[in-house]
């Protein structure tokens, strides 16, 4: 091929590219709905754990290769959780009392992703497709255990310590969502989305189960963004 024409076709690609490529930038916030697993070699414990409602908020940030596809990233705090319990009840003459005793985990992250995005103009709206991995970091932890009657009672609550072979702060995990975007000014945009999230390995033991916790999470999220 000509030289002239292998410089040409390159310096239009180059300029396409350019003309498209944009970086961005947000906040976004979300609703957690987790199911946390325990793979426990003590006792089954996933009939008796109930999921609990947890969050996330943070930063993003993107680069535009052109007017379909981005390649995005982000440092986000998420919070997820479950909680344990037995419950029973005895009479005393004529009365039913129920009694419980529940312990409430909670576990804070650090997460970064990794994610392909692609959209689409749907109207005045943009429909988008993102995913990939992520890298999370448990930052700390916690166990409540209370005892469940007609008032809650707190019995003792103690701090995950995450040392030891028995952590595993670092895990990878799998995104993907699908949401609508639209455009506030020329260069802000609100967007709201649904994802779902997988973790591929074991991240914390938890002693009082002798299991480790695996998440799988629904989100339901609202942001903002800003194109620079």
């Amino acid at each position: 091929m000509n030289p002239r024409r292998i410089i040409s076709i390159g310096f239009l690609f180059f300029l396409t590219h350019g003309i498209h490529a944009q970086i961005y930038t947000g906040l976004k916030t979300s609703i957690i709905s987790n199911d946390t697993k325990v793979h426990s070699g003590a006792l089954n414990a996933n009939d008796a754990i109930d999921p609990l409602t947890g969050f996330s908020f943070g930063g993003i940030a993107g680069y535009q290769t052109n007017s379909n596809f981005a390649i995005e990233t982000g440092l986000h705090y998420r919070r997820l959780g479950f909680q344990t319990g037995i419950e029973t009840d005895f009479n005393v003459g004529d009365f039913n009392i129920p009694i419980g005793l529940s312990a409430r985990t909670t576990v804070n992250y650090l997460e970064m992703p990794f994610l392909i995005k692609y959209q689409h103009d749907f109207g005045s709206l943009q429909w988008y497709l993102k995913a990939g991995p992520a890298l999370s970091y448990a930052l700390n932890g916690q166990i409540q255990a209370r005892a469940n009657s007609f008032i809650d009672i707190n019995l003792y609550r103690f701090d995950l310590g995450f040392s030891g072979d028995r952590f595993n702060r670092f895990a990878v995990n799998g995104h993907i969502a699908a949401g609508l975007q639209t455009n506030l000014s020329e260069q802000t945009f609100l967007y709201g989305e649904i994802g779902y999230a997988h973790d591929f390995s074991t991240q914390v033991e938890i002693p009082i189960v002798d299991g480790g916790v695996r998440n799988s999470s629904w989100s339901l999220g609202v942001g903002v963004g800003y194109r620079f």
